[in-house]
């Protein structure tokens, strides 16, 4: 049921909208903006820094890198494993810190040598090639043990 109060059209079971004023709604604008124009910036930046030796490409290495999303609507900032490189582009598996017991994941153990602040589990069920250029900063190595085991999670069938 529709009722009239006033010059607004109202219906009974949505909550009236706040009015707000020009000036306030220009302030949102503006602030959003600022936000945007800040995230622009650090990207840029991130993008022209990228001094991340060779060296920082091997297998097993730990580097943060700006990995696109599965459909392809964007990208994120994070960790990720190394498995191999060429002059252009590197093959890497994402770390997540939502660590679940699915079959293709492994949990890093050894956090301090692998550069790490959070628990986290390298995503094994999701191989992601990217360029070297999206690489912008070194973490760490994976330990030994890890390694191994990831190469176990990626590849059961390899001999103990």
């Amino acid at each position: 049921m529709t009722t009239y109060r006033g010059s607004h059209r109202f219906r009974d079971d949505q909550p009236r909208r706040r009015i707000r004023s020009r000036d306030h709604l220009a302030r949102i604008r503006k602030s959003r903006h600022t936000r945007y124009r800040a995230a622009q910036r650090t990207a840029r930046f991130v993008r022209t820094v990228n001094s991340v030796p060779r060296t920082a490409t091997r297998e097993g290495s730990v580097v943060l890198a700006d990995v696109p999303f599965e459909d392809g609507t964007g990208s994120k900032f994070r960790p990720v494993i190394v498995l191999c490189s060429s002059a252009s582009e590197a093959e890497v598996l994402p770390c997540t810190t939502k660590i679940w017991r699915r079959h293709m994941s492994f949990p890093v153990r050894d956090l301090q040598c692998a550069g790490l602040i959070k628990p986290s589990a390298v995503n094994c069920e999701r191989r992601v090639k990217i360029q070297l250029t999206s690489i912008v900063d070194l973490l760490g190595q994976l330990s030994a043990d890890d390694l191994e085991g990831v190469r176990r999670a990626i590849r059961p069938d390899l001999p103990a």
